[in-house]
C-alpha cells in the first residue's frame, strides 16, 4: 500500500519588542501519496506543507495587518 502522509505544523505569531505572544495555533493535513517511492513521497509532503503555510498566513492577516488585536 502506498504511504499516509501526515504533516502538523505550530505557528507562534510574537509582537516585537515585548515578546508578547498574538496568537498560536496548529495546523495540519493528512493524505496518502500515490505511490511508495521517495521523490513522490517528498512532492506530496512538500505540497501539503506550502499548503498549511498558504493557510497559515490567510488566518494570520489580520494580526499582520492589525498587531493591536
Amino acid at each position: 500500500s502506498n504511504p499516509r502522509l501526515i504533516t502538523n505544523i505550530e505557528f507562534t505569531l510574537i509582537s516585537l519588542p515585548d515578546e508578547k505572544i498574538l496568537t498560536s495555533f496548529t495546523m495540519g493535513r493528512e493524505g496518502t501519496a500515490t505511490s511508495n517511492r521517495l521523490d513522490v513521497i517528498t512532492a506530496g509532503l512538500e505540497k501539503m506543507l506550502q499548503d498549511i503555510e498558504k493557510d497559515a498566513f490567510i488566518r494570520l492577516e489580520p494580526w499582520l495587518k492589525n498587531p493591536t488585536l
